[in-house]
């Protein structure tokens, strides 16, 4: 992770930030571990910082017996010109993530996790593909879910 606006400039909104409109919300959410018996469910709020340029992510999510709850942010790096994440969680878990857009397709791409997701906010539908990796090259499924739009932003 890098700092972001150069020192003496001021960052400009781009259309870039405009591609992160699509999750803004409130999703409910369901679905399944890899091992196809876990099942989980979860809440995953997206609302942007004042300013729009960021996205701010929390996630509170049941996954069995287990409480799995984390924050983290979305944005744009108009430096690499490219869309990036980062996520912590209370497992102890902080990840970063270069993050594709493509339409309604989100690609991340980290070093031990990698997910597909795709929002249609005017079908009010999304879903998520997950696979991790203990070696960076070999990968696995780790969830899909999917959730539908309960309370769209007031702010987005």
């Amino acid at each position: 992770m890098h700092d972001l606006g150069l020192p003496g400039t001021t960052p400009h909104r781009r259309f870039e930030h405009d591609l992160l409109a699509a999750c803004i919300g409130t999703w409910k959410v369901e679905g399944t571990l890899s091992d196809n018996a876990t099942r989980m469910r979860c809440t995953e709020n997206y609302e942007w910082l004042p300013g729009k340029f960021y996205v701010i992510y929390k996630f509170d999510r049941q996954i069995g017996a287990q409480q799995h709850k984390g924050t983290g942010v979305i944005g744009f790096d108009n430096t690499r010109n490219a869309h990036f994440a980062y996520f912590v969680d209370n497992l102890g878990f902080a990840r970063m993530y270069d993050l594709i857009i493509d339409e309604k397709k989100w690609t991340f791409t980290g070093t031990w996790e990698r997910a597909t997701l795709t929002f249609n906010p005017k079908s009010n539908h999304m879903s998520a593909h997950w696979e991790h990796s203990s070696d960076g090259a070999s990968w696995r499924v780790l969830c899909d879910f999917e959730g539908r739009l309960e309370l769209p932003a007031e702010n987005g």
